[in-house]
């Protein structure tokens, strides 16, 4: 970068960050290890429809400086990017993929239409209305533990292309009405 532009966008790295505002203070390098004031993170959307993430402390992060900023603040945390330390967790142009500290992933390969989620803990689907499962192929519930089905109201299965429930334990399905539909 040449001038001006230098001036207007700096890297440095989070040394404190406050989820309630949705800000970080950024230590810059080039500046004598300077830590500036508080900076908000801009996000994609922040009213109807919100994106909230935050960087942990020692992200590298662009800001992007007001012309009058004196590194004491008037900027905005721009975003992270990777580095040597940081690699990139995908390598695709098809590939779209967020990765979680404690090994939790989300990924989207838009070549082979294959979505993948693997969660280090408990996953919670809430409707406020139905939940629908579909596959023009098979479904397959597998667990080590338990499989259990309950509800206030009728419980249903009924697939096409097969439906598989296994379990090393328990499978226990408890309703006041219960339909197996076998094509028949």
């Amino acid at each position: 970068m040449q001038g001006d532009a230098r001036q207007l966008v700096k890297e440095g790295t989070v040394t404190a960050c406050y989820p309630e505002r949705h800000t970080a203070r950024v230590r810059f390098p080039d500046k004598d290890d300077l830590v500036g004031a508080e900076m908000p993170i801009l996000t994609s959307c922040a009213a109807g429809n919100k994106s909230y993430t935050m960087p942990d402390v020692g992200d590298m992060v662009v800001c992007l400086m007001a012309s009058n900023a004196d590194m004491t603040g008037n900027g905005w945390i721009i975003g992270s990017r990777f580095n040597d330390k940081s690699k990139p967790n995908a390598n695709s142009q098809d590939v779209t993929r967020i990765d979680f500290a404690d090994g939790t992933f989300v990924e989207y390969n838009r070549e082979s239409h294959e979505l993948k989620l693997s969660c280090k803990g408990k996953i919670t689907i809430d409707a406020e209305d139905e939940i629908l499962i579909k596959s023009s192929d098979k479904i397959t519930l597998e667990a080590t533990d338990e499989i259990k089905f309950a509800g206030k109201a009728d419980i249903k299965f009924d697939a096409s292309g097969g439906l598989n429930l296994r379990s090393t334990g328990n499978a226990v399905i408890n309703a006041e009405t219960i339909h197996l539909n076998s094509g028949g």
